[in-house]
């Protein structure tokens, strides 16, 4: 696959990320009341209703609803994202709310220096047990 100039590139950015939720009520209220997403607009059909939510820099989570669970893949080895990271002010004082409401945290907030990645950052299982990621970027002059 040859590499592009990201000057040429037909992508521009990232709109939004999905996720389908068959807990509506509990979704909605993490996602908007708990972390603060603001609402940005909504879709219906037949089978679910979709709750688009600023996430920042424009880029949205699609909330939607799924009624009828999906079946099983009948493959093991499909491609799937493994999780949702939000850029963060303070990865430490998020995770204390997250930790005092309650949610699973998988992996406590530490320090990584990775590469060109230096951040903190904390894991922890959302309300339908999707696994999410804190990461705030530590700055150049601030990283030892």
């Amino acid at each position: 696959m040859k590499s592009k100039n990201h000057d040429t590139s037909l992508i521009t950015g990232m709109h939004h990320i999905s996720l389908e939720t068959t807990n509506w009520d509990q979704s909605l209220q993490f996602y908007q009341d708990f972390l603060g997403l603001k609402f940005v607009g909504k879709g219906s059909g037949e089978k679910r209703r979709l709750h688009l939510l600023d996430m920042g820099d424009g880029v949205c989570l699609e909330l939607t609803e799924l009624k009828d669970p999906r079946p099983e893949p009948e493959q093991e080895h499909n491609a799937r994202w493994v999780h949702l990271a939000f850029r963060v002010r303070d990865t430490a004082a998020l995770m204390d709310k997250v930790r005092d409401a309650g949610y699973e945290i998988t992996l406590e907030t530490k320090t990584i220096h990775s590469g060109d990645l230096h951040a903190m950052i904390g894991f922890f299982k959302g309300p339908q047990g999707e696994l999410i990621e804190l990461f705030q970027v530590i700055p150049a002059e601030a990283q030892v």
